[in-house]
């Protein structure tokens, strides 16, 4: 019945909203904004949460209420993640994150930099969704109330784990991540403000466990998790836990349960609309089919899965293009603005060189020699600025290598700093090469040799050579020409 009612409301407050003059009271519709933002929060439904969130960015806009424009945002960002639509949910996390800059909320700036780095990580970019999440710990532990310091650390923590877990598979600090949030989450497990991070958190519990196959710690989380999503009607949790739990029992060998709990999971994503969790729950199903030697049926959800596959990898492939876009066009924004400061310094010089030499027209011979010193000077001055210039590329270059060996998450970000025109123009010959493809070419941009490349990226040389002829093939590169003489030319 609190449901309803408040699906109700928000429904009320969105026809206030479209039946408003824009000439009204706008102090008046700030407050109708706030207090639609406080049902959105408590809305439960990703779909009306959606309808709100655009209710508000859009009553928000007329006013100019920043805040506002930036909240509903949020609430679109998080209905397009809970939907699968992580390309709408990256686009809108990053107009959230410029309509915040004029606000100084430390919980917004934490609720954006959180959401921004788990999009980054669900999109393949795990080195940025690595370095953004570690800067929204900064930000979160700044937050006042202790109740939401918890709950934004938990969620960075769950994020963080999944970044570590795809970087470096065998490593074992994903469960010391997902620790650390369940532990924060727990600390607001009574107040059901929070209480929805603390069912996530346990659901994760449960799926790191299951991942580890320690079965009985994996069934009791998953359990505890399933109970109380389904008390809370909390779908999205829901939705991930049947499909654990339906390979938790499949595990097992307890191929009706498992049956039972895929079926599940495909009815709750059919309503949330989440194309990733039908796939894997059409996969699960054909598995068990197979094992029940029910043939048909197996064919049928094999089928399905395969299809819904096929039109997902179309989709991420396009998906994941967007945050390189992003990164490109935020490097050149930096670029252009170092470029207008260096502009401003060579005016400012070039007035006061100006101011010297209109000055020295009026002084004596003295004057005037001290001014051709002056100016053998300044010409001294800039041959030693070209100079260092020049030893300054090296410099960078050299770092460049360095941070190419070590693996380090910062290497793409200054190269492109240091050739910002490589990756814009491979992008150009091949739209839909992938990140892992374009820091490839990178490497072979500066002339790492294939045992060096899997020697730094801890790869088979196998491995590099079968990227490398997926290279050569989209960039339509002739095998009698050497890739990385290719890749000096671009």
């Amino acid at each position: 019945m609190v449901v309803q009612s408040r699906k109700v409301i928000a429904r009320l407050l969105c026809v206030v909203f479209v039946l408003a003059e824009r000439k009204s009271y706008a102090q008046y519709r700030q407050k109708q904004i706030d207090s639609m933002l406080n049902i959105a929060t408590q809305t439960i439904d990703i779909q009306q949460k959606e309808k709100l969130g655009v209710a508000i960015y859009q009553a928000s806009k007329i006013i100019n209420y920043d805040e506002g424009i930036a909240k509903g945002l949020m609430m679109r960002t998080g209905a397009c993640f809970n939907s699968g639509r992580y390309e709408e949910a990256f686009k809108y996390v990053v107009e959230s994150e410029s309509a915040a800059q004029k606000i100084h909320d430390v919980l917004l700036i934490t609720q954006i930099q959180t959401a921004k780095g788990t999009i980054y990580n669900k999109l393949g970019y795990y080195k940025e969704g690595w370095l953004t999440l570690n800067s929204a710990i900064v930000v979160a532990k700044k937050i006042n109330d202790p109740g939401s310091r918890h709950y934004w650390l938990g969620n960075i923590y769950t994020g963080l784990s999944q970044c570590k877990e795809s970087l470096d598979r065998d490593s074992k600090d994903p469960l010391f991540f997902i620790r650390k949030s369940y532990l924060e989450f727990k600390n607001v497990s009574t107040n059901a403000k929070y209480v929805r991070g603390y069912i996530l958190a346990t659901y994760n519990m449960g799926s790191i466990f299951l991942e580890l196959h320690q079965i009985d710690s994996a069934s009791f989380y998953l359990h505890k998790a399933a109970t109380l999503a389904e008390n809370y009607k909390d779908d999205n949790v829901c939705a991930f836990t049947y499909k654990e739990l339906g390979d938790l029992y499949y595990t097992l060998k307890l191929y009706a349960w498992a049956e039972d709990y895929y079926t599940l999971n495909i009815g709750v994503s059919s309503r949330l609309n989440n194309a990733y969790q039908l796939r894997d729950a059409y996969k699960g199903l054909a598995n068990v089919y197979f094992m029940l030697k029910k043939t048909d049926k197996a064919a049928n959800f094999l089928e399905r899965y395969t299809t819904l596959t096929d039109s997902l990898n179309i989709v991420d492939k396009s998906a994941a293009k967007a945050p390189l876009v992003y990164l490109l066009k935020t490097q050149d924004e930096k670029t252009n603005k170092n470029k207008k400061q260096l502009a401003w310094l060579i005016a400012a010089i070039s007035l006061i060189l100006s101011i010297v030499v209109f000055t020295a027209l009026f002084i004596s011979g003295k004057l005037r020699r001290e001014l051709n010193l002056s100016v053998a000077t300044v010409d001294k001055l800039t041959k030693e600025t070209e100079s260092n210039i020049a030893k300054r590329k090296k410099e960078d270059l050299s770092e460049i290598l360095h941070l190419a060996m070590e693996n380090n998450p910062l290497f793409l970000t200054r190269f492109n700093q240091y050739d910002p025109e490589f990756v814009q123009n491979i992008l150009d010959k091949a739209p839909h090469m992938v990140a892992a493809e374009v820091e490839m070419c990178v490497l072979l941009r500066i002339n790492f040799d294939t045992k060096e490349i899997a020697r730094f990226t801890q790869s088979s040389v196998r491995s590099v050579e079968g990227k490398k002829r997926r290279i050569r093939k989209k960039l339509s590169i002739p095998s009698a020409i050497d890739i990385n003489v290719w890749m000096a030319n671009v």
